[in-house]
């Protein structure tokens, strides 16, 4: 899944199997089970489960629904922060691209466990929210 360039932060918890994060610029990034991807100003990135350039990737379409369909490879749960105004503060754009954070630590993984829950389970308090159309919890990659 290829996903454009847009004033948001970004991130991408790969929950399933192994994956690829794919730049513009650079060399295809390894990722494993619990990886986090921080997009922190919004560049255009890919998520795939094989090593591919950017140009070969379909684009990614966002909604909160489930998509139907075979047994996956990958599967990342994902989500954006919209700002206002439609522009990024300065300290977002100083930042350098994307950052790929392990879940090694217990807090980490915690966190990632709590949001895996959060948008798997259908009880109260897991709801729709304000801006739920602009998160994408289940991307998967065949």
């Amino acid at each position: 899944m290829r996903y454009p360039a847009f004033d948001v932060s970004g991130f991408h918890i790969l929950t399933k199997g192994s994956g690829w994060l794919i730049t513009a610029g650079g060399e295809p990034h390894a990722l494993t089970e619990g990886d986090v991807v921080l997009n922190p100003s919004g560049v255009e990135h890919g998520l795939s489960h094989a090593s591919a350039s950017i140009e070969h990737l379909p684009a990614a379409h966002l909604g909160a629904d489930q998509p139907d369909g075979d047994p996956v490879e990958a599967e990342f749960l994902c989500g954006a922060y919209w700002l206002d105004h439609g522009s990024l503060p300065q300290y977002l754009r100083a930042l350098a691209g994307i950052a790929v954070v392990s879940t090694d630590g217990p807090h980490l993984r915690s966190l990632v466990g709590l949001l895996t829950a959060e948008v798997s389970d259908p009880r109260p308090g897991s709801g729709d929210p304000p801006g739920a159309d602009r998160v994408d919890p289940h991307v998967r990659a065949a």
